[in-house]
C-alpha cells in the first residue's frame, strides 16, 4: 500500500510519538513524591496515637483500623510506583547512516545484485528495525501507562481513610 520510504517516515513519526508519551509519564514521577511528602506530614502522628492505644476507647480502634487501611493502600501504591520506575530498554531511532552503512556492509558481499537492489534491501532492513522499535516502545508505554494509572488510583483511594484520620485528629485531639 505504501512505499518503503513512506513506511519509514510513518514509523519514525510513531516512534517519536511513543517516546514523547513515555517521557510525559516519567515527568509525572515528582508528583508522586510530593504526594508521599504530604501524607508523611501527619501519618507518623497517628503511629504515636497507636503507642497509647486503649482498646476500651472506640476512637482508638477506629484510628488503628484506618491507619492500617491507609498503610496497606500506600504500600500497594509504592509497590506499583517502584514497578513503574524500574528502567526498561527504550528503543531510539538509530541514525539512518549507521543503519545503512552497517546493513549495506553485511549484505553487499552476499548479493551480487545491482545498486538499486542493495538500497532496497537496506531500506527494508531499516524499516524492520523501526517497526520492531515501535512495537517494543508501544508495549513499554502501555505498561507504564497502566502502572501509572494504578499508582494514582491507589494513592487517591488511600486519601479517604487518611482524611478521616485527619478529621479524627483535629476533632478529638485538637
Amino acid at each position: 500500500m505504501f512505499d518503503v520510504e513512506t513506511k519509514i517516515r510513518l514509523n519514525k513519526d510513531r516512534l517519536e510519538k511513543d517516546l514523547d508519551s513515555i517521557q510525559r509519564i516519567q515527568n509525572r514521577y515528582p508528583l508522586y513524591f510530593a504526594f508521599l511528602g504530604l501524607v508523611g506530614l501527619y501519618i507518623f502522628d497517628f503511629v504515636t496515637y497507636i503507642k497509647n492505644y486503649n482498646h476500651e476507647r472506640s476512637i482508638d480502634t477506629w484510628i488503628l483500623i484506618l491507619l492500617i487501611i491507609t498503610f496497606i493502600l500506600l504500600a500497594i501504591s509504592l509497590y506499583k510506583f517502584i514497578l513503574l520506575i524500574i528502567p526498561q530498554k527504550i528503543y531510539y531511532d538509530k541514525l539512518p547512516e549507521e543503519i545503512y552503512k552497517e546493513y549495506y556492509e553485511n549484505i553487499k558481499d552476499f548479493l551480487s545484485a545491482d545498486q538499486q537492489t542493495l538500497i532496497e534491501e537496506t531500506n527494508s532492513g531499516y524499516l524492520e528495525y523501526l517497526e520492531l522499535s515501535v512495537r517494543k516502545n508501544f508495549n513499554i508505554y502501555v505498561k507504564k501507562r497502566f502502572l501509572y494509572y494504578q499508582v494514582v488510583l491507589f494513592s487517591l483511594i488511600s486519601l479517604f481513610p487518611y482524611i478521616i484520620l485527619l478529621l479524627i485528629k483535629f476533632i478529638y485531639y485538637g
